[in-house]
């Protein structure tokens, strides 16, 4: 979780970056790398053992349709 965690919330913190700055670009590729998370070996492998992958996926799904909840961090784990 420690890994997909910090990938996670870097990209989200690009995403906001992105976003406040108004680089479209780089909010769509912050974007498509969170909706292809649901291709990630890792998270895959541990989807069934727990609920952390849906959990991630929640977050990043909603990052992808352009909004972040405000309890990302926490569930997260962000730093």
């Amino acid at each position: 979780m420690g890994v997909t965690s910090r990938v996670g919330c870097g990209w989200i913190a690009e995403w906001q970056r992105a976003r406040a700055s108004g680089d479209e670009a780089a909010v769509r590729r912050a974007a498509d790398a969170l909706r292809g998370s649901h291709g990630w070996r890792v998270l895959r492998d541990l989807d069934g053992a727990g609920d952390w992958a849906e959990v991630f996926w929640e977050y990043a799904d909603e990052v992808a349709a352009g909004t972040v909840r405000a309890g990302y961090v926490r569930a997260l784990g962000c730093r």
